[in-house]
């Protein structure tokens, strides 16, 4: 891997802005996460936490029953809706 090397500076609120070449070559995006460690030897270590994307992160609450379809979705919240509405409006 090719040393890129960069300088950033501290603010008075203690953020620092990561280099755009810095960035580009760890894969950063907007969103993910940095680890900093320091070493015995007084080096600040920093890692790249990716977030995992929503595509990712599919299936990965497991339902007790199918998806029926967007259809019957929508069609069981507008009944919800007006079920909440007529009980309102009877008060």
């Amino acid at each position: 891997m090719t040393e890129v090397r960069a300088s950033a500076r501290i603010t008075g609120k203690g953020q620092v802005q990561v280099p755009l070449s810095i960035r580009k070559k760890m894969g950063a995006e907007i969103g993910d996460d940095l680890l900093f460690r320091l070493t015995d030897e007084g080096q600040v270590v920093v890692e790249l936490r990716k977030r995992p994307s929503l595509r990712q992160l599919g299936g990965a609450f497991r339902s007790e029953r199918p998806f029926p379809g967007i259809e019957e979705e929508e069609a069981g919240a507008r009944e919800a809706w007006v079920a909440r509405r007529r009980e309102s409006a009877e008060k």
